[in-house]
């Protein structure tokens, strides 16, 4: 069974209840499991976990995050997990911070594959999970279009541009899901290894990544994170947009890490050699880069309008 985000939101004492016999359905299931099992009818000792962050969007009530448990009886990691069951944000003195409340509970079946119908144009079926896990939950795409995007921070700004907008149709997930900003190959593989549907009516997949990995070659999370698109998007064409780099890159900005400087002086053959894992493993790169632009994130940036031209001559209907 499963309650979409709505459902919970509109009937969260129902949904409280679902989930309380849910936990005492599975922790009688687990009695007959654990290994030299003793103790009263709960089966385990549940507790919960209070911490706070600095403000956070994305993380929804139910959703698992993966805690630390090695500090627990051995048959925790083994058979529990944490799910959250609160959030709260606050502001102060123009700081936001997140308190996130999250309780012990029996684990979840793990998915086996199952139908679900979305809606009259999207239909996916499940996945088990890969061994690579994230606190992310896996997300459905909920859009009619059948181009997604996925990467960094350009994400939802180039599928935003308004010719992209108007001749591409790119779709894209929350944040954090399929792309976030700040990060690079190795963590879009993660939250691809942590998405479950695959999706048989997605025709294009683009990525945009590259700049905040500072163009530095990783050819095994390359070739990993093209073979899992491809086992979630089977019928997609796979694109990959390049970053940008460049003496006006970061202009004006603050440089606190260096990245700007060593993007500013950044070669083309090291550009090439990293996106060259891309084309190697089946993935279209397009050229243009977005290349020397001061700000990467406007969507009326000239270069995204130029990008997804060519983009649109080159995806498949």
């Amino acid at each position: 069974m499963k309650l979409d985000d709505s459902t919970i939101s509109k009937n969260i004492s129902i949904a409280t209840e679902f989930f309380k016999v849910y936990q005492a359905v599975k922790v009688e299931k687990l009695k007959k499991k654990l290994i030299n099992y003793s103790g009263g009818t709960t089966g385990f000792i549940p507790f919960t976990i209070d911490f706070t962050l600095d403000g956070i969007s994305g993380i929804k009530i139910y959703d698992k995050l993966i805690v630390d448990s090695s500090f627990l009886p051995i048959q925790y990691p083994r058979t529990l997990e944490f799910i959250v069951t609160g959030i709260d944000h606050s502001i102060k003195d123009g700081d936001w911070e997140t308190n996130i409340k999250v309780t012990l509970i029996p684990k979840f079946e793990e998915i086996t594959e199952s139908i679900t119908a979305i809606d009259s144009n999207i239909v996916t079926y499940q996945i088990p999970l890969s061994p690579v896990k994230t606190p992310i939950s896996p997300a459905i795409i909920g859009t009619l279009t059948n181009n997604l995007i996925i990467g960094d921070s350009i994400t939802p700004n180039f599928a935003l541009n308004t010719y992209n907008k108007a001749n591409l149709g790119l779709s894209y997930t929350a944040a954090g899901v399929l792309w976030e900003s700040g990060k690079g190959v190795k963590t879009i593989l993660k939250f691809a290894n942590a998405y479950t549907s695959i999706s048989t009516n997605i025709k294009n997949v683009i990525i945009t990544i590259g700049t905040n990995d500072l163009y530095i070659r990783d050819k095994s999370t390359v070739k990993q994170l093209a073979e899992r698109l491809k086992l979630l998007f089977p019928n997609a064409k796979l694109f990959v947009i390049q970053g940008g780099y460049g003496p006006l890159l970061g202009e004006g900005q603050t440089d606190k890490y260096g990245s700007y400087k060593t993007l500013q002086n950044m070669l083309q053959s090291t550009v090439d050699t990293y996106y060259k894992d891309f084309s190697d493993n089946g993935i279209t790169v397009i050229t243009p880069a977005i290349g020397n632009v001061a700000d990467v994130h406007s969507p009326r940036l000239p270069i995204y309008e130029a990008i997804g031209k060519i983009l649109k001559g080159l995806m498949q209907p």
